[in-house]
């Protein structure tokens, strides 16, 4: 098994990133068969949780990992998506946002993103005139470095992002990403890695991807444990003013 510390490779990938989703929205089903094959060496006493599929994994993941954070707090795939609406509104007549950056290397502009990103998976199977009238049949995937900050911006937390991938022979390469209210935040050392001390940090939420960009919530506790927050985020609120 191979280990690196990598800061660039995730982040340089959003156009192939974005045509992989756009391929990947065809299927319904959670990504887990597309996972690789691969054990993450965790802390003692935390569990690789499961997420929905079909486009909300992403706030899923997180809002689980917010919800062990902040206990009833009311996370939800719903409230997550909404939280990045409201945000992304805020943004509008800022010129020189950052939210509008991030978006551009996407290949996509704030004024399309504002009106669909509160709209889960389910709102969109429901459907409403709204959502017919913007022509919208899969939601806006959450991504780390755009949604992730967002979040990390609103309730002062940190990401902790975990990626899993194939190299070209084939070998297991396992790559850190940690981000902040600033962004990308740099001075993540191997040192916290290795020793596994990142896990403990104050105010930091960790989810993995282990293939197919399929999110999964890294959280404390045992998998009976943990499925309670499973359930729990990803009930839709019930108003949400979209």
């Amino acid at each position: 098994m191979l280990k690196t510390l990598n800061s660039v490779n995730y982040f340089k990938q959003a156009v192939n990133r974005s045509e992989l989703i756009r391929e990947q929205k065809k299927d319904t089903l959670p990504s887990s068969s597309q996972q690789i094959p691969i054990g993450l060496d965790l802390p003692e006493g935390f569990t690789i949780g499961e997420a929905i599929g079909k486009g909300d994994c992403f706030f899923h993941a997180v809002a689980q990992g917010l919800e062990q954070l902040k206990p009833n707090r009311g996370f939800t795939v719903k409230s997550l998506r909404r939280i990045c609406r409201l945000f992304a509104e805020s943004q509008l007549n800022i010129d020189s946002s950052w939210l509008k950056e991030a978006l551009k290397n996407d290949c996509r502009i704030i004024s399309y993103y504002v009106p669909r990103i509160g709209f889960t998976a389910n709102d969109i199977e429901k459907g409403s005139e709204v959502i017919d009238r913007l022509k919208l049949n899969v939601p806006v995937w959450g991504l780390p470095e755009i949604e992730g900050r967002i979040i990390c911006i609103v309730y002062n937390v940190r990401l902790h992002f975990v990626e899993i991938t194939l190299n070209g022979d084939e070998e297991v390469v396992i790559t850190h990403h940690l981000i902040d209210k600033e962004g990308y935040q740099k001075d993540i050392l191997n040192s916290e890695i290795l020793s596994k001390k990142i896990y403990y940090t104050k105010d930091t939420i960790h989810i993995v991807n282990q293939g197919g960009l399929h999110f999964q919530p890294i959280l404390r506790g045992t998998v009976q444990q943990t499925s309670l927050y499973y359930y729990k985020t990803m009930a839709s609120e019930k108003k949400i003013g979209q």
